[in-house]
């Protein structure tokens, strides 16, 4: 999943965006001043950024370095004279949604549904301390406050069921409507991280060693096969 934060005034435009973008796995982070983009990008961590050039300062900038950035404007000339520094690119307003993806395209390369690393998801909406729903693969997790607090997979909930959850082999994680849920885990998100990771290598040590003794215990009877 990639994190993308937007600062525009106009709500309207973030949620349009957002709904364009979430089927591409693309999380966007809308805020309304440069102040709330600043301490966004000081708690979480992002791809990249959508700005919307007629707020910001051509100083303010410097404060979203080194990301990649898009700037949008509504006014005509795209580069604002010689007010603005070379950076980034320009999309004027108002664009479309062919447009944007465009856009996004040719600054971080094709926006498709991409595996994404179940753990640094968790990790990022940990250190937003957010309140999230992920829906992974076949699982669903949810967070508090940026604690884990449930997880479903199957008929499974709890610690097993976000066992599960990290045991999906290259799954799309997608943020979805959150609702209020039962709390089914209970300890705090760095210990369970731990634990949960530690059990999982040595679940696959353990799988490990069994496909190595199969491999060996055939090619014994191989061997033996061909010695008759």
């Amino acid at each position: 999943m990639m994190f993308l934060l937007m600062l525009e005034f106009d709500t309207r435009l973030i949620s349009a965006v957002a709904r364009t973008l979430r089927p591409k796995a693309v999380e966007v982070v809308g805020v309304q001043s440069f102040e709330h983009a600043y301490q966004r990008t000081e708690n979480q961590s992002f791809d990249g950024a959508v700005l919307d050039r007629d707020v910001l300062g051509p100083r303010e900038l410097d404060a979203f370095r080194p990301l990649p950035v898009i700037l949008t404007t509504s006014f005509l000339d795209p580069h604002g004279g010689n007010r603005w520094p070379t950076v980034g690119r320009v999309l004027q307003k108002p664009f479309t949604s062919a447009q944007l993806i465009s856009i996004l395209n040719e600054t971080f390369g094709p926006l498709e549904p991409r595996v994404s690393s179940v753990v640094d998801v968790l990790r990022r909406a940990h250190t937003s301390g957010g309140s999230v729903a992920l829906l992974v693969g076949r699982g669903e997790v949810y967070l508090e406050g940026g604690e884990v607090v449930h997880a479903e997979y199957g008929g499974t909930r709890g610690e097993a069921a976000l066992v599960d959850v990290l045991s999906e082999v290259d799954p799309i994680v997608v943020r979805v409507a959150g609702s209020a849920v039962e709390r089914t885990i209970h300890k705090p998100f760095r210990p369970l991280l731990l634990d949960l990771l530690r059990f999982l290598e040595e679940k696959e040590e353990r799988i490990s060693r069994r496909r190595a003794a199969g491999s060996a215990r055939l090619r014994l009877l191989r061997g033996g096969g061909g010695g008759s």
